[in-house]
């Protein structure tokens, strides 16, 4: 089985192909965006408005949408799949009510599903809160965001800010992953966690938001040492690029695939498809500089959408790369509109799949019935506006790969 892309549905769905005895290899040209994101699972957040329901908000999604597709039963199961799958994430939220967290600028944002340390900002309860940081750690504003916060139509939480001096590893301007790794050191960890007390003083049972920073290969241990420090119950708070818990994410994923023995190809690019009929028997991939032919019995596009490649754009339209596979809600040359801000006419743009994740033709026949799309690549979505992201990248890749275990089994 070969999986194209090492995204969240990308693995997701490489793992699940795994677990269920498919040999897999995934092709990747990079790492995937994981590191970068909060690893949050954003199932629905906006449709238009605030969702607070996202399980039950699927109902009145146009029929053409990937979760009107999978149904709510699937959407459920994947929710809960990757908490199952990886407990060590310590992940947090079922799908039935979305969180509302802070974002790295103060912002309020629905997510249903969260690691532990960030599920713990949940400012629905309301009550007091302290955003603090470290002065090395530049792209992090605890005034912003404890104002913003306050000044937010949708909770009620009394916030203020801090912030400490110190020194992190000697780094002039740290990054979130040089404080996440000083914290991971007893010493370091000891220096930091004074400061921050010093500067934070009494909580009065506040709790702490603090860059979400709090250890990479020893999170459990440096939350609970750093809580216990500052004698408050502390969360992370998401951070400019490079994120620490998508860095987690990413890690553990990684582990259980290499666990399962699933071969993982970084820095290659599948380019086109041989057919074998109606199916695809095998991809061209072009690694260290020269194409290279991967036999296959099931292939899985796990590219992106229009920002990752996984479309492209020229003057006559767009069109999918590896395959050319027909595009469904191509625009033409009216793509964007002059408000950036609102959803543009190339956003719901993409494949067009059956329940299966199969492509359909123009005339809306599966174009191979061994090829499946998923995630961004997906046509029907806004995952930017929707805040749907993730949720539809990890359900869409578990569909894709339960597909193909039931056509092998049969």
């Amino acid at each position: 089985m070969l999986v194209v892309g090492a995204g969240l549905s990308g693995l997701a769905c490489a793992l699940r192909l795994a677990d269920g005895g498919a040999p897999v290899t995934v092709i990747a040209t990079g790492t995937g965006s994981l590191q970068l994101g909060g690893a949050t699972i954003d199932l629905l957040g906006y449709a238009p408005a605030l969702v607070r329901q996202p399980l039950d908000a699927l109902a009145g999604l146009p029929a053409d949408h990937p979760y009107s597709l999978l149904g709510r039963e699937r959407v459920v199961a994947a929710t809960g799949w990757l908490a199952e799958r990886l407990p060590a994430l310590r992940l947090r939220g079922d799908g039935g009510t979305n969180m509302l967290l802070a974002t790295a600028l103060g912002a309020v944002r629905p997510t249903a599903v969260a690691p532990a340390a960030v599920a713990a900002g949940d400012l629905r309860p309301g009550g007091p809160v302290v955003f603090a940081n470290v002065r090395p750690l530049r792209d992090f504003f605890p005034a912003l965001i404890a104002a913003n916060v306050a000044a937010s139509a949708e909770v009620r939480v009394e916030t203020r800010a801090a912030e400490a001096d110190v020194d992190v590893r000697g780094d002039a301007d740290a990054s979130p992953i040089a404080l996440a790794r000083a914290l991971e050191f007893p010493d370091q960890r000891a220096r930091i966690t004074a400061a921050l007390r010093d500067a934070i003083g009494d909580t009065g049972g506040a709790r702490v938001g603090l860059p979400a920073a709090l250890g990479v290969d020893a999170h459990a241990e440096v939350a609970e040492a750093v809580s216990d420090a500052l004698g408050a119950e502390v969360f992370e708070v998401p951070t400019a690029p490079p994120s620490v818990p998508g860095i987690r994410l990413y890690r553990a994923l990684l582990a259980e695939l290499r666990n399962r023995r699933v071969r993982l190809i970084v820095g290659s690019t599948a380019v086109a498809g041989v057919r074998d009929g109606d199916r695809i028997g095998s991809l061209d991939v072009q690694v260290s500089g020269r194409i290279s032919r991967f036999a296959a019995d099931a292939v899985v596009l796990a590219t992106g959408g229009l920002a990752t490649g996984g479309l492209e754009a020229d003057r006559d339209g767009l069109r999918e790369p590896v395959l050319g596979l027909p595009v469904a809600g191509d625009p033409g040359a009216d793509r964007y509109g002059a408000d950036p801000f609102r959803e543009q006419a190339v956003d719901r743009a993409g494949i067009r799949v059956d329940a299966r994740m199969r492509p359909l033709g123009a005339g809306g026949a599966v174009a191979h019935p061994n090829v499946h799309a998923v995630g961004a690549l997906v046509h029907g979505a806004v995952p930017w506006r929707e805040l749907s992201g993730n949720g539809l990248a990890l359900a869409t890749g578990l569909a894709a790969a339960d597909a193909i275990l039931e056509e092998r089994a049969a």
